[in-house]
């Protein structure tokens, strides 16, 4: 019997370009990427997500390998220090709406944080996504600093970090 959900962890440069578009177009109908910088980042990933359901693409993730630039910023809002502790950030989490709800999310974050072999790393979430915030804390993320307004949404953002 074929299992349900299955993970694929790959740096982008072991990823076929078929799944590298298939990646891109997923976090891109998620809405939540900056669409001028998005494609230039992901060759600069440390581990690409692939969460397959009964062999369909379900969900994607990534450890993202973000400037000090860019750390700083998000540390700054959130009111929170040291951001070069933190090298990578996960992130272009997206479950695809058929598929939410199977702790998909989960599965690709604990698949994800183990790849990190022991480094330290943080995510953002909106304050909404509760779901997230769960899958983040089951892998060891905490919950740090104050919430503050997104750059690209009417939303507001949480840091979470995993020493």
């Amino acid at each position: 019997m074929k299992q349900a959900a299955s993970v694929q962890i790959a740096a982008p440069r072991d990823c076929s370009a078929e799944d590298l578009d298939e990646f891109k177009r997923l976090v891109r109908e998620g809405g939540e990427v900056n669409l001028n910088t998005f494609d230039g980042l992901v060759p600069g990933a440390l581990a690409l997500a692939f969460v397959r359901w009964h062999g369909e693409l379900a969900a994607v993730g990534a450890l993202k390998n973000p400037n000090l630039g860019y750390r700083s910023k998000v540390f700054t809002k959130a009111k929170v220090d040291n951001p070069d502790h933190y090298s990578y950030e996960l992130g272009w989490m997206i479950v695809r709406e058929p598929y939410r709800g199977r702790k998909l999310s989960s599965l690709a974050v604990a698949s994800l944080v183990s790849s990190l072999g022991g480094q330290s790393a943080y995510a953002t979430s909106r304050t909404d996504n509760h779901a997230m915030h769960v899958a983040m804390k089951n892998a060891g993320f905490v919950t740090v600093g104050n919430a503050y307004a997104s750059d690209r949404r009417n939303a507001s953002m949480r840091l979470f970090i995993r020493n």
